[in-house]
């Protein structure tokens, strides 16, 4: 009995890894088994009844268990061997602690498990659906870009215009929408569609970057014509429209009281953002050098603050004063995140159950004991050590 002590039972924990793994694939596939035999079945198909793996290619970790199984064997095999090699039966009952082959097939049984978990874990099964609903909200607003002559001005900072500044603010605009569909009107003299609305927010990004002064022969400011356009570009939906006016003010053309009455008559808000500085700056040619005037004096291009205030005043909307090459659109952002958006839609569908989740934790479990097995003083690990 004391040289079962010194020495592993090499039998007995092979029959005992045996034993286990032959409980382990069993149960494993007889449950995939059973998982491809019910994907015949339209019923399940359709529910969701059935196992399957999300990530499935990580189950072919699972071949490391033999490999670990063998690794453990023959570690064991040669300890074995070295202690009858180099030390006779009656040395070994003198130096070497009497140790459990119980206690060393527990440790590795919980290490294997652990391992075995975390890969299934990995591939994350899946069983059953549950029914679930969701909410689809959002709200359309319009963007009126000012691209007259006089957004060429560098007045905010010498390396980028009023255009550009503008453009920095609208994709920072777009960056914060969610779900919502925004829409682009340029316009000057007159007011010509640029982008219809979407939810595509990169290609709205690709449409705001290629604005250019050059869309646009006829001069001028013309926003009423830009509002009318913006309220017939909207769509039917009873969701939150809001109208967002980026100009500097410079030579205003048309009433806008007409145009703001229909608009406050539907419930559509209209914000403006006024771009530039009062100083201003001379309007540069295209050819070169600064537009003038008839006299050939340089025409000094100016913010028209009063404007912008009137457009929101007038909007029931917020409306910013910028002169910051890179402006902060976060105000008027905010205002647009409190408007009331409105329910387009309500879907019940089906979500995967997952229990990835469960496996990690089991792995977890497994883990921690097959780390601390051996410095372990459990009463229960002394009865077994006798064994």
């Amino acid at each position: 009995m004391q040289e079962t002590h010194q020495t592993y039972r090499l039998n007995w924990i092979l029959l005992a890894i045996l034993g286990w793994e032959l409980i382990f694939w069993s149960v494993f596939i007889i449950l995939n088994y059973f998982s491809s035999w019910q994907l015949i079945s339209d019923y399940t198909t359709a529910n969701g009844d059935y196992l399957r793996y999300e990530n499935q290619q990580f189950l072919i970790g699972l071949l490391a268990i033999p490999l670990l199984i063998t690794i453990f064997y023959m570690n064991v095999k040669w300890r074995n061997r070295a202690m009858t090699t180099h030390f006779s039966a009656r040395l070994r009952g003198l130096i070497i602690k009497p140790f459990s082959s119980i206690n060393t097939f527990i440790g590795f049984f919980f290490l294997r498990n652990a391992l075995a978990f975390l890969i299934i874990a990995l591939a994350n099964p899946q069983y059953g659906s549950k029914e679930t609903g969701g909410k689809a909200e959002s709200m359309e607003i319009i963007v009126a870009l000012d691209i007259s002559k006089s957004m060429l001005v560098n007045d905010m900072d010498k390396r980028i215009n009023r255009l550009n500044a503008a453009k920095n603010g609208i994709n920072q605009l777009i960056n914060q929408l969610h779900g919502d569909k925004i829409g682009l009107i340029i316009f000057a003299g007159k007011a010509y569609p640029q982008l219809p609305l979407t939810n595509d927010y990169a290609a709205a990004k690709l449409f705001v970057n290629e604005v250019s002064t050059d869309m646009i022969t006829n001069q001028g400011t013309n926003i009423p014509d830009a509002l009318e356009l913006a309220l017939q570009s909207f769509t039917a939906e009873k969701t939150a429209k809001s109208i967002v006016v980026i100009t500097d003010g410079e030579n205003h053309e048309g009433e806008i009281q007409e145009i703001m009455n229909q608009l406050n008559e539907k419930g559509i808000y209209v914000h403006a953002i006024g771009l530039g500085s009062e100083k201003g700056g001379p309007v540069p040619e295209k050819g070169g050098g600064f537009k003038k005037d008839e006299n050939g004096a340089v025409v000094m291009s100016r913010l028209n603050p009063d404007l912008v205030k009137e457009l929101a005043k007038l909007g029931g909307g917020t409306y910013l004063i910028e002169s910051n090459p890179y402006p902060n659109f976060k105000p008027l952002i905010d205002a647009t995140a409190q408007m009331e958006r409105s329910m387009l839609d309500t879907k019940t569908f089906n979500v995967n159950q997952q229990h990835g989740t469960f496996f990690a934790l089991l792995a977890l479990i497994c883990l921690i004991p097959a780390l601390l097995w051996r410095n372990s003083r459990l009463s229960i690990m002394n009865k077994l050590s006798k064994i």
